[in-house]
C-alpha cells in the first residue's frame, strides 16, 4: 500500500515537472500556447487514466494477487474507452495542433504503462 501512495505522488509529481517545464518554455515563447495546450492536453488525459489505475491498484492491493487482477482488468476497458473518447472530443472541438497531440499522447501513455507494469510486477520504481 505504502508502494502505491509513493507511485501516486512520484507520477504526479513527474507530470506536474513537464507541465511546469512547458509552461516555462511557453512562457518565454520558445514554443507556442498551441503547441502548449496540445501538450498539456495529452498530459491531463493520461495523467487522469494513471490516477484511475493506481486508485483502483491501491483499493485491491490487500486481496491476495489472483484477485487483484479481476478488478484491474475489467477496469481496463472503461478506462481505455474514457480515454479514446477524450481524446475525440479534444481533436474534434479544440484548437489545437493534431500531430503534437497524438504524439504526447503516445509518449505519455507508453510512461503510464510502465509505471503500471512495474507496479503489477512488484518492481522498485
Amino acid at each position: 500500500m505504502k508502494k502505491v501512495k509513493s507511485t501516486i505522488l512520484i507520477s504526479v509529481g513527474i507530470f506536474a515537472l513537464v507541465d511546469f517545464i512547458l509552461f516555462a518554455l511557453c512562457f518565454t515563447s520558445i514554443i507556442s500556447v498551441k503547441l502548449f495546450y496540445s501538450i498539456i492536453i495529452a498530459s491531463m488525459i493520461n495523467l487522469q487514466n494513471l490516477l484511475w489505475v493506481l486508485f483502483s491498484i491501491k483499493k485491491e492491493m490487500n486481496a491476495n494477487r489472483d484477485v487483484l487482477f479481476g478488478p484491474f482488468f475489467k477496469l481496463m476497458l472503461p478506462r481505455i474507452i474514457l480515454m479514446l473518447i477524450l481524446i475525440i472530443i479534444s481533436l474534434k472541438f479544440l484548437d489545437i495542433y493534431r500531430n503534437s497531440f497524438i504524439f504526447s499522447i503516445l509518449i505519455f501513455y507508453i510512461f503510464c504503462l510502465s509505471i503500471e507494469i512495474k507496479l503489477l510486477t512488484g518492481e522498485k520504481y
